[in-house]
């Protein structure tokens, strides 16, 4: 097997320099010092290119594996293997080289993206039949993407996509909400637990926190009697977070609710969300105030987007995928934890939000017994797409109602 400096690639296959020339997909370098020289204390890092044949990494194609050269012998050993890929070829149908900027695929079609300054286009098959297949592979240095037409998107759940791009209503007639004799919305009580259900903790509008210990057999009350709107939980049940909605404070807890603190100034809070493990925290004011983000338990916070009339949030269990709703506006997304935020959906008297623990699924619930789902995939039509670089890819299978599913994918893709 022979092996290359890394600007450079071996194979097993005999063939001739055109053959070889019209192969090369992309070209980089790895250079030596100004004067020529490696210092002493560098090395080269090798790649060896050799075939594989059908196994599980691949349906055929070739492995990559590459390494530093640490006793300086010019040959990759075993040993100074530091990292190995797979570029496969495409598992049956046609395969296409793309040398230029844009195709239009076809149904059960390979693509090779092979142009080395520019990125591909794949734009979707605009009326495939369900089970049809696109596949793309990177192969030039200007990447991929795939275009959509309209009315399409592509479910990345398994990309670890977030849901919110794109919402669907649903009818319902649940209770989601009571009223008193004078049509007016009745407050009700806020409850979170633990992760095994033994530790709870409940926030009573009006009146206190309570706490319980025993899978909520027996309650102890905690703290004051205050307007608590929203109450938050890390998994463990140890780290607590609630709101006051009566222009109070935020207050935590870092022993399951027996002490807490309060924190920030007096607002009026309308809800409050938390990573599992209770260090990434996100808080909504309502009537024109903020969304507001903390690191650090509660101790600090930041500040974040403009002024709305927000009356709920919610977080993923790592506390970097957040949704948030206002009254009579949007359904507001970020996957920054916070930093920056995307208007979703349309404007609608939002009072509530969840999501699952990867944030590939959520529910609002809009005034008026309707409530909305969504799930992870890219925006609905031309304005969605997937790229990836040279060592990228991704195989979609079409499933109906202009949904494709990911088969399977190779790298970290940008999603839109």
């Amino acid at each position: 097997m022979a092996q290359a400096p890394l600007n450079q690639a071996s194979s097993t296959q005999a063939s001739t320099p055109a053959d070889q020339a019209a192969e090369i997909g992309s070209t980089g370098y790895v250079c030596n010092g100004t004067d020529g020289s490696i210092a002493a204390s560098e090395s080269n890092t090798l790649a060896s290119v050799v075939g594989d044949a059908v196994a599980a990494n691949c349906a055929g194609g070739s492995k990559v594996i590459a390494g530093v050269d640490g006793n300086a012998n010019g040959v990759l050993d075993a040993d100074e293997v530091s990292a190995t890929s797979y570029i496969c070829n495409c598992a049956g149908g046609p395969q296409v080289d793309v040398t230029g900027v844009a195709v239009q695929a076809q149904p059960n079609t390979c693509y090779i993206a092979r142009n080395a300054t520019a990125q591909v286009v794949v734009t979707l098959p605009a009326s495939p039949a369900i089970g049809d297949v696109v596949r793309v592979r990177g192969a030039g240095l200007g990447g991929w993407k795939i275009a959509q037409n309209p009315g399409q998107a592509v479910d990345t759940k398994s990309l670890g996509g977030m849901a919110g791009a794109n919402w669907t209503v649903r009818e319902s007639n649940l209770p989601l909400s009571s009223v008193d004799g004078q049509g007016t919305v009745i407050s009700r009580s806020r409850m979170v637990f633990s992760a095994d259900g033994s530790t709870l903790a409940a926030a009573v509008s009006g009146g206190q926190i309570y706490t319980s210990t025993d899978n909520g057999a027996s309650w102890t009350a905690r703290e004051s009697n205050r307007w608590w709107t929203s109450i938050a939980s890390s998994t463990d049940g140890t780290k607590l977070v609630a709101v006051d909605g009566a222009l109070g404070q935020l207050y935590t807890s870092t022993d399951s609710g027996v002490s807490w603190t309060p924190r920030e100034s007096g607002r009026m809070w309308s809800s409050v969300a938390s990573s599992v493990d209770g260090s990434k925290l996100v808080a909504a004011v309502d009537v024109g105030g903020q969304l507001y983000t903390s690191t650090d338990s509660g101790v600090s916070w930041t500040a974040r987007e403009s002024a709305h009339a927000w009356t709920s949030v919610a977080s993923s269990a790592d506390g970097s995928k957040l949704v948030a709703v206002a009254a009579d506006d949007q359904i507001y997304t970020s996957i920054d934890s916070g930093v920056t935020w995307i208007a979703r959906e349309s404007s609608r008297p939002w009072y509530w939000v969840a999501a699952s623990a990867d944030a590939s699924r959520m529910v609002a619930i809009a005034f008026g017994s309707k409530f909305f789902m969504s799930e992870a995939s890219t925006t609905l039509g031309t304005g969605g797409s997937i790229g990836g670089t040279a060592s990228d890819s991704i195989d979609l299978r079409y499933v109906g109602n202009g949904v494709f599913t990911v088969l399977s994918h190779e790298g970290s893709l940008a999603m839109q």
